[in-house]
C-alpha cells in the first residue's frame, strides 16, 4: 500500500500543532527517542495499519433489523435512563474583599431576588440575567439537562428535592449562594426506537471487531508465514508506544488506530 506524502505531511502537521513551540517538540521527540525521520516512518507505518484494518473491517457481516431487536430484548436494562433534572439557577457569590459581595450583603440580595420570584416565577430568565454572576446567566441561567453526581452535595440535594418548576430555598455552596428551578426527566427505559441507532453502532463495531481479530489469526497460522519461535520486540513497537504515550491529546479514533499499530506490529514479529 501506497500513501500519498501529503497525507503523511498532514498527520506531522496535526501532531506539530498540539504543542505550543517547537522547543517543548523536540524535547518530546528527544524524551522518547525520536528524530523527525523516525518519526515520519512511524506515523507513515501507522496510516498503513489502519487502513489495511478499515479494509478487512470492511468485509465483516451486516448487521441485520433483526440482530439489532434481539440484542434490545435481551439487554433492555442497558438502556435504562437515570433520573435527571433540567435546571436554571441564579448565582450571588461570596467575596469578602468585593464590596456588596461580604456574607451578609450577599444573603440580602439573593433573598430580595427570591422574594421577587415567588411573586413572579416567569421572570426567573431575566433575573438570572440581570443579577446571577454565574456565566450561564448570559442563557438565563440554565444549567442544562444534570444527572446525580454532578452538582456540589448541598446543589444536588435541593435540586433533586423539588418538584417541577418550584423555586428552592436559597442554597450556600461553596461558590456562593444559589437558587434553582427545574424540570424533571424521570428515570425511564428507552424505547427500541431511541436505542436502535446506539445498538446498531455497538454491534457493528463487535463485528469490525470479530473480522479483524480473525484475519490476525490468520497471520499465525503455519503456512501463513509464521513460524513457532517466540516473538521479539520489534524496534518499531517502541517507537510507537512512545508516540503513544506522549501524545495523549489525541482522538479516541487516534488512540484506537495507535494501539492496533501496536498490536499489529507485535504480530508482524512473527512473519519474519
Amino acid at each position: 500500500m501506497i500513501l500519498p506524502e501529503n497525507s503523511i505531511d498532514a498527520s506531522l502537521t496535526e501532531i506539530r500543532g498540539r504543542y505550543g513551540n517547537d522547543q517543548d517538540y523536540q524535547s518530546d521527540l528527544e524524551r522518547i527517542g525520536l528524530d523527525a525521520h523516525s518519526l515520519r516512518q512511524a506515523v507513515a507505518r501507522d496510516m498503513v495499519v489502519e487502513a489495511v484494518l478499515e479494509k478487512v473491517a470492511a468485509q465483516a457481516a451486516a448487521v441485520s433489523e433483526t440482530d439489532v431487536e434481539i440484542f434490545w430484548y435481551l439487554h433492555k436494562d442497558r438502556f435504562r435512563r437515570a433520573e435527571m433534572r433540567v435546571l436554571r439557577h441564579i448565582l450571588v457569590t461570596i467575596n469578602e474583599q468585593l464590596a456588596g459581595n461580604d456574607g451578609p450583603s450577599a444573603r440580602v440580595r439573593i433573598e430580595a431576588i427570591r422574594t421577587r420570584l415567588l411573586r413572579e416565577p416567569q421572570r426567573f430568565a431575566e433575573q438570572a440575567l440581570k443579577h446571577s454572576e454565574c456565566p450561564t446567566a448570559i442563557n438565563g441561567g440554565l444549567l442544562g439537562t444534570v444527572p446525580r453526581g454532578q452538582l456540589y452535595p448541598q446543589l444536588e440535594a435541593a435540586a433533586f428535592a423539588l418538584d417541577a418548576a418550584m423555586l428552592s430555598d436559597v442554597v450556600e455552596s461553596e461558590l456562593g449562594y444559589h437558587l434553582l428551578c427545574e424540570a424533571i426527566h424521570r428515570e425511564r427505559l428507552l424505547s427500541f426506537a431511541e436505542a436502535r441507532n446506539t445498538i446498531r453502532e455497538y454491534l457493528e463495531q463487535q463485528q469490525h471487531s470479530l473480522c479483524q481479530k480473525a484475519w490476525i489469526a490468520t497471520l499465525r497460522r503455519p503456512g501463513m508465514g509464521a513460524t513457532r519461535r517466540r516473538p521479539r520486540p520489534a524496534p518499531q513497537v517502541g517507537l510507537l508506544r512512545g508516540i503513544a504515550a506522549t501524545l495523549p491529546r489525541q482522538p479516541a479514533q487516534a488512540r484506537r488506530s495507535m494501539r492496533a499499530n501496536v498490536r499489529l506490529a507485535e504480530i508482524g514479529t512473527m512473519t519474519d
